[in-house]
């Protein structure tokens, strides 16, 4: 059957074949009268759905492939219908300090909790503790995975 056929050739005549099969056998084209049933939850598709279920079949990208990325570019393109450049950036940033603040702003109290259940334990007072502790390394740690994320998400990685 596709002998002679380059792959392009046998992919249009199987979606070509889908098509006409669509409109010879399952196109619904008897319009409504009076007294006829009205299915509430029946299946509702047309010639091009079947053929873009088959045509996804063929390159056997079921979960993802070029229809995903298709429908994300174009999401993408509806979300940010209106958005200025310098309005999509602010999004950007405060995504960004959305991510990388969440783990700090959630780790920042167990560990508060945690060094002073620790230091109630020990013989080291507070003062002394915090003579010795490593905060400004810990603070540019944390700016550090701010900004990262932050870099990333306005050079658009």
């Amino acid at each position: 059957m596709f002998k002679d056929m380059t792959e392009q050739q046998a992919r249009e005549s199987i979606l070509a074949s889908v098509k006409e099969y669509y409109e010879t056998y399952r196109r619904g084209s008897k319009p409504y009268q009076e007294g006829d049933r009205i299915p509430y939850a029946s299946r509702v598709y047309d010639s091009e759905e079947m053929v873009n279920l088959v045509d996804s079949a063929l390159e056997f990208w079921l979960t993802s492939g070029r229809y995903t990325e298709r429908f994300e570019r174009e999401f993408a393109r509806y979300l940010s219908v209106g958005v200025t450049p310098e309005g999509l950036r602010k999004m950007f940033c405060i995504e960004a300090l959305v991510l990388a603040g969440r783990p700090v702003l959630i780790t920042l109290p167990l560990a508060v909790l945690a060094v002073w259940g620790m230091l109630k334990m020990s013989y080291l007072g507070v003062r002394e503790f915090l003579a010795e502790a490593p905060l400004v390394s810990v603070g540019i740690f944390m700016l550090g995975i701010l900004g990262s994320v932050a870099l990333a998400y306005y050079l658009g990685w």
